[in-house]
């Protein structure tokens, strides 16, 4: 019987450590795993270094707030503000950012492996040697955008706006280009596939 309640009150009790992390006060390396903050306001919050892995983040305003080296991979961010975020370096592998304003946002090194950007606004966002490899980004809005010596490899830009972006040494290996508009005023072809065709 005795073995039988502490094996009960184990997982009771680290889900209960879980919860409290929760409504910690936001600040450097905060522990928010698994935590819904749908429709939290941060503005200009430092969360550098922070645990946010599978966080709820839908709705967010996260305008300014400083996420450099955060943990954001499989984070759901639909439709957050995130405008002059700072987000250099952070971890957001296979987190979904669709529709999400990301303008001015600064990902420079950021892993965006598998991420869904689909629809996201990141007119002159700063993209600088960051991972994009099999990231969806259809329809998003890539306006000045900086992508320079970013890996697109495999990722999806069918339809997306790339006027005016800097692709200086980016990778475009088998990535998907059908319907994109390119900074030299070139709209990729159907099957368009590592080079825009005319």
């Amino acid at each position: 019987m005795k073995l039988v309640c502490l094996a009960i009150l184990l997982p009771l009790g680290a889900i209960s450590n879980v919860l409290a992390a929760c409504g910690e006060p936001p600040g450097p390396g905060v522990n928010w795993r698994g935590c819904d903050m749908n429709r939290a306001s941060f503005r200009r919050v430092d969360l550098s270094g922070a645990n946010l892995i599978g966080v709820n983040l839908t709705w967010a305003t996260l305008t300014g707030t400083n996420l450099n080296r955060a943990d954001l991979s499989g984070a759901d961010l639909r439709r957050a503000d995130m405008r002059a975020v700072r987000m250099n370096s952070a971890n957001l592998s296979g987190a979904n950012l669709s529709g999400a304003e990301l303008t001015r946002a600064g990902l420079n090194r950021a892993n965006l492996t598998r991420a869904n950007l689909s629809g996201a606004e990141l007119r002159k966002a700063y993209l600088s040697r960051a991972n994009l490899a099999g990231a969806d980004l259809t329809w998003a809005d890539l306006i000045g955008a900086d992508l320079s010596r970013a890996n697109l490899q495999g990722a999806d830009l069918g339809g997306a706006n790339l006027s005016g972006a800097n692709l200086n040494g980016a990778v475009l290996t088998d990535a998907k280009l059908a319907g994109a508009s390119f900074p030299d005023g070139r709209i990729c072809t159907a099957g368009s596939i590592t080079r825009c065709n005319r």
